[in-house]
């Protein structure tokens, strides 16, 4: 079985230009640079670059360089938290999908500590 990322491979392959090693986009100019699709918080992007980091993605998706991206998992695993340096292979089949979310501030106020058991946070001051 043939999957798609063979596929559309071999399909350049057959487009050439003539050349013996069959590299071009069909009409002469050259190699065709091959795009690699993805989504970001549901919203289409594509890249001629295979391999992208975490920081790269966000400024490719004008996403706020202080949220977390997540690569959503296929099946029964577990989405993967993608940090600034980590690199994704957006060659592997398939499109790749990721979400972004903003940085957590669970049980902490203003003051950096936790309330402590019967008091509540202070309120910030704006």
């Amino acid at each position: 079985p043939m999957d798609e990322h063979n596929k559309t491979a071999e399909q350049g392959q057959d487009r050439g230009n003539g050349n013996a090693n069959g590299n071009g986009n069909g009409n002469g100019n050259g190699p065709q640079a091959k795009e690699f699709k993805f989504t970001v918080d549901g919203r289409p992007f594509e890249t001629e670059h295979a391999h992208l980091t975490g920081l790269q993605l966000k400024a490719l998706a004008s996403v706020d360089a202080t949220f977390g991206v997540f690569l959503e998992a296929r099946g029964q695993d577990s989405d993967r938290q993608i940090g600034d340096g980590d690199v994704v292979d957006l060659a592997a089949p398939g499109k790749e999908r990721f979400y972004t979310t903003p940085p957590a501030t669970y049980g902490t106020h203003a003051a950096g500590g936790r309330a402590a058991a019967g008091e509540t946070a202070p309120t910030p001051v704006r």
